[in-house]
């Protein structure tokens, strides 16, 4: 007679209560953290459309993926900007940029991630003088 072997439990502080235990083996302790050898981005130009590409980003989801895609629309040269995730199980989306035939897609966001960047700092710097302000009591 075959004995079935039990799975192994392995405790997950990151998890409350019961749930902090997993069965099975190894797999990522986070999903969204980038295992070795595996790019963070790669790009593809499309070869459907002219003046495209397409933007893989690994192990991010809708937030940057939404993010990315308004700013790209910001700018009067970029014809299409949308996104997709490919399965909901899957960490990674998919940015589809064309562009104007005088500006490149790759052009197109890298302006976007450092304009993007710029807004970012400048919410930060704003966001901690008002902690400091309210923290004097001066509102």
């Amino acid at each position: 007679m075959k004995r079935l072997r039990q799975a192994s439990r392995r405790w997950d502080p990151s998890l409350p209560g019961r749930a902090g235990f997993r069965l099975g083996g190894g797999g990522s302790p986070c999903p969204h953290l980038l295992p070795l050898r595996l790019p963070r981005i790669t790009i593809n130009k499309d070869t459907k459309v002219p003046n495209a590409c397409l933007f893989t980003i690994n192990k991010e989801d809708h937030t940057l993926g939404n993010i990315i895609k308004s700013q790209l629309l910001k700018d009067p040269q970029v014809l299409f900007a949308g996104y997709k995730v490919p399965h909901p199980l899957e960490h990674k989306i998919i940015i589809r940029v064309q562009t104007t035939p005088d500006y490149s897609p790759q052009e197109a966001f890298t302006n976007a991630i450092t304009d993007l960047i710029s807004e970012l700092s400048l919410l930060e710097e704003r966001f901690r003088v008002a902690i400091k302000d309210k923290q004097e009591g001066i509102e």
